[in-house]
């Protein structure tokens, strides 16, 4: 499959199932609300009753060297925040884990046949199926994630302290291989951010088609990336896509910002399109994700399958016939 006809796919998709949409919208408002009635509320509430000076704030330069004084006196309040900060973060995620894992269960269905439509009843059992194994497999990658990033942190470290060497020597040489040395560890930092966001993605495909396990659908999706890097260079122009609609948008909302009367009109509605042209694009990505690796595991399959069907046929042909 193409990457065109792929995300061809993924729109004609989720045009069909354009619920999604608007489900994965409320659930960005929700996390919002939360955000004020979990957290920011208590901690307002806690400033009330505890009481807070504000003469160390007044001067900004100042707080870096009050810093120890400022935690110090207001301990109980930070560890209050911290702690609701934590429960609305727990919250959140557990929407977020379950609204993904409903929204990967509808694309999965509709990729297995055109004929099944949107509807809420299969969209909270597709959350309530995938939302432990969906959990399970985040919880892997996360922790692989870690690995690789303390393996690169390393690195990063003892590439620093070798240019840090090199600057010693006034020489061409030595400013082209600390210049060498720091591009390739940004385009490594680069590599591992987009190699990890594609396993998230290639590997829920792996998780919902092929109902695999956690562990199975991270080492299924790695495997899948190093075999086929077309899955990978497909994945990289979503994410360009991604972010060039959201530097563009940000770019208008500035604009409208800037606008006296009519921008403050404008920008809360704005922000709402916003919202939902980022979900929509999201589930697209997902979509066309999905289609693409499903459509080349089929191929792979039938290339396999036919394979086995033509080899005895082969091996038929060598034999010597019996007299």
């Amino acid at each position: 499959m193409t990457y065109r006809s792929a995300i061809k796919e993924g729109f004609r998709l989720i045009n069909s199932n354009w619920q999604l949409v608007v489900v994965k919208f409320v659930a960005m408002i929700i996390n919002v609300l939360l955000l004020f009635v979990l957290f920011l509320l208590p901690v307002i509430i806690s400033v009330a009753v505890i009481g807070i000076d504000t003469e160390p704030f007044q001067d900004m330069r100042s707080i870096p060297e009050n810093l120890s004084t400022i935690v110090s006196n207001y301990l109980v309040l930070f560890i209050i925040a911290a702690f609701f900060l934590l429960v609305y973060l727990l919250v959140a995620s557990v929407i977020s884990i379950y609204v993904y894992g409903a929204s990967a269960g509808i694309i999965a269905d509709s990729i297995r046949s055109a004929s099944e439509k949107f509807s809420m009843r299969r969209f909270f059992r597709s959350g309530k199926e995938l939302f432990m194994p969906v959990f399970g497999f985040l919880a892997v990658v996360l922790l692989l994630v870690i690995v690789v990033m303390l393996i690169v942190l390393l690195i990063t470290i003892a590439l620093a302290a070798f240019v840090d060497y090199l600057g010693q020597f006034e020489s061409g040489m030595s400013t082209f291989i600390s210049m060498f040395l720091i591009l390739l560890s940004i385009a490594l930092m680069l590599f591992l951010i987009t190699f990890s966001l594609a396993v998230i993605f290639y590997g829920s495909a792996v998780l919902v088609l092929d109902r695999k396990g956690a562990f199975e659908s991270t080492r299924e999706a790695v495997s899948y990336l190093y075999r086929r890097p077309a899955a990978y260079w497909l994945y990289c122009i979503l994410l360009g896509c991604i972010i060039l609609t959201s530097v563009v948008l940000t770019l208008i909302g500035f604009a409208f910002s800037e606008i006296p009367v009519v921008g403050a009109i404008m920008y809360i509605p704005f922000q709402f399109f916003t919202s939902v042209a980022q979900s929509y694009i999201g589930l697209i990505v997902l979509a066309a994700v999905f289609i693409y690796y499903r459509s080349e595991r089929l191929s792979a399959d039938l290339s396999s399958g036919s394979m086995n069907t033509s080899s005895p046929e082969v091996l038929g042909q060598d034999r010597p016939h019996s007299q």
